[in-house]
């Protein structure tokens, strides 16, 4: 995987991330004010979780820049949605019949 540099004024990022091939080619060498930066995929969400922006912001952390993203707890009627949604898709599967309908199970009621 390339280096990854990112140019930094007054110690906040400036526009976005570049490969350090691109700044050698540019500059013949890295530029003093753009320094390493780890690229973070979008991670896997906790159940009932969103994010907060589809983008990244760019943080320094622990020395080095890099994406940070920022997710937040869903309200609940954001839930009620993703349920309701879940449910249509689930019918709509069974009814094409791309997943068997599920099976009652028996309940004895003591």
């Amino acid at each position: 995987m390339a280096n990854l540099y990112i140019q930094v004024e007054n110690n906040a990022p400036v526009n976005h991330p570049a490969f350090e091939d691109n700044l050698i080619q540019a500059f013949n060498s890295v530029p003093p004010n753009w320094e390493p930066f780890v690229r973070v995929e979008q991670p896997e969400l906790p159940l009932h979780q969103v994010l907060v922006s589809q983008q990244p912001v760019y943080e320094k952390v622990y020395g080095v820049w890099t994406d940070v993203w920022s997710f937040r707890q869903m309200t609940s009627e954001e839930v009620s949605a993703e349920q309701y949604a879940r449910a249509q898709l689930n019918n709509a599967l069974v009814l094409a019949g791309i997943i068997p309908q599920p099976i009652p199970i028996p309940v004895t009621i003591l």
